[in-house]
């Protein structure tokens, strides 16, 4: 007689000892979650939260971007001031807060050179020594009397002008040969010296020894540019509407048209890939001008040692120019297809596969040193992320849905701009009631035969007044509240399930409150799959 085979039942726990961070993707490792809410790799390999944010008190009202320099905020603050919409820079020194009004055009570009911080589109900069605000550029129009190394613009007013400026003269209709660049001398009064031989008589009559222009301009040009930085003791830029990379004059931000065959030379060099510039970062060797599908590279450390290299591949996408920040000798941005990173050599590599199917838009991204933090819009959701990358360990984790218009770093606190506030992302006090979830699995065991589950165990810490309820989600995809408890204090949680046949089962952990976990254990049985 043939008897009955008897399938054998399996009985297993499958533990999670290190929780690994954030992964969208349709196949995960054991540890990664497939969706989470404000957590943080801070006590890796526990699962924790954030840190507390707290808002910083500031002398603003509606920021709009910050710039640091000497571990000084610089603030861009813009609101209503009697029916009219003014703008403002805004900062604190000694024990006083500063206001200067400039320019009501947004956005701005700041960046900061010696004692200067300059800002476009309004080309205007701010004295930190005296706190002023001047015109980085300059112009007068006057009738001049021309003599071969000198001008005399009548009644002109050459204050805004400097000993080593390069100026444009333009108007010149007796002598067109004299609508040149000059370097100035000396300045006294209303005369400028240049050098000898600058400028031509009429007619190239040398005998004469000066004569009359009339309405003759005397311009200091400063050019529009899209996107600027520092690097090297020069304003480096690009624009898009001739397609060209300039530099200011070495140690002076207010010349780009100084062509001396010097050292110190302006510079500018037009490049010959298609489309716009959208961004640009100082690397530790070499500059870099992005385009969506390209990095122009800019190696040398004199005009005429510059050398233009260069590459097609992923550059920052538009939109995203604040996403690119160096942390420890490697550029992080935001390109079409993630996030990127990029040490040095020929190519960036793409480091936001965890990010799934989901696509991102207008990226801004800050770091502590430790961690690279990007704000961005999910274009499937329509809502802001920020998300964290965790430098050493190499895991994402997503916090909130905060909308960062800017980062900046002072003394190694990262801060940033927010809801019309300025925040820290460590703050001091405590932020108790912070909501958060993790969503684990599906798993499957890589048992082929149906099975059912029996219980979780968890290892966790919960501070006095948190929050916890734990949720699984069986075939049908609805989520159904198992557990719930509140303040359970370094206890390991036994929670049963009921028992069903399922192929696959996914854990949700959601609370309010400061709670850390430090293991994960589910217990299962494998059953026959015959009825």
């Amino acid at each position: 007689m043939l008897l009955k085979e008897i399938q054998p039942k399996i009985n297993g726990k499958q533990s999670v000892l290190q929780f690994k961070g954030y992964n969208a993707n349709a196949v995960i490792d054991d540890g990664e979650m497939r969706d989470m809410y404000n957590l943080s790799s801070d006590k890796y390999p526990v699962l924790s939260q954030r840190a507390p944010r707290n808002i910083i008190d500031m002398p603003v009202q509606h920021p709009r971007d910050i710039i640091v320099k000497n571990n000084v905020p610089y603030i861009i603050d813009r609101y209503e001031v009697d029916g009219e919409i003014r703008t403002f820079i805004k900062y604190s020194k000694g024990g006083t807060d500063y206001q200067k009004r400039i320019n009501n055009i947004m956005p701005k570009t700041m960046v900061a050179h010696n004692n200067k911080i300059c800002i476009w589109p309004d080309k205007v900069y701010l004295d930190i020594t005296d706190n002023t605000v001047k015109h980085m550029d300059a112009s007068v129009r006057a009738t001049a009397t021309i003599k071969p190394g000198s001008i005399y613009l009548v009644g002109a007013d050459l204050s805004e002008f400097s000993v080593g400026d390069a100026v444009e003269i333009s108007g010149c209709k007796k002598q067109p040969g004299n609508n040149t660049v000059i370097v100035i001398k000396s300045i006294e009064g209303s005369t400028i010296t240049t050098y000898e031989n600058s400028f031509r008589m009429p007619s190239d009559d040398v005998t004469k020894e000066s004569y009359v222009e009339e309405e003759v301009k005397l311009a200091r040009e400063i050019p529009d540019l899209d996107y600027v930085m520092e690097s090297n003791n020069r304003l480096w830029g690009c624009r898009s509407e001739d397609n060209t990379i300039y530099a200011s004059k070495l140690g002076d931000p207010l010349n780009w048209n100084y062509f001396q065959s010097l050292a110190n030379d302006s510079y500018a060099l037009e490049v010959g890939s298609d489309g716009e510039f959208t961004g640009c970062a100082a690397y530790p060797t070499h500059l870099i001008f992005f385009k969506e599908h390209h990095m122009h590279k800019v190696f040398g450390s004199m005009p005429s040692q510059y050398q233009l290299y260069s590459t097609e591949c992923f550059g920052i996408r538009k939109g995203s120019d604040k996403s690119a920040v160096i942390v420890n000798g490697v550029l992080y941005y935001h390109s079409l297809t993630g996030v990127m990173a990029y040490d040095g050599g020929t190519y960036p590599v793409m480091i936001s596969e965890a990010f799934g199917d989901y696509q991102f838009k207008s990226a801004v991204g800050g770091s502590n040193g430790k961690k690279y933090y990007i704000s961005m819009l999910n274009e499937s959701e329509n809502k802001y992320n920020i998300f964290t990358y965790d430098i050493l360990r190499r895991l994402w984790h997503k916090e909130d849905e905060t909308k960062v218009t800017a980062f900046a770093n002072v003394n190694n606190e990262l801060i940033y701009i927010a809801d019309g506030n300025i925040w820290t992302t460590t703050g001091k006090r405590p932020e108790d009631d912070i909501k958060w979830f993790a969503v684990f699995g599906p798993f499957d065991e890589f048992v082929e035969n149906m099975k059912s589950y029996k219980k979780i165990n968890m290892r966790l810490d919960m501070q006095p007044g948190a929050q916890l309820k734990i949720s699984t989600q069986s075939s049908n995809g609805e989520w159904e509240p198992i557990y719930e408890c509140e303040t359970e204090r370094g206890k390991t949680l036994s929670v049963p399930i009921i028992p069903n046949r399922q192929a696959k089962f996914a854990i949700k952990i959601e609370g309010i409150g400061r709670t850390d976990i430090e293991s994960l254990t589910r217990y299962y049985r494998g059953r026959s799959d015959r009825p």
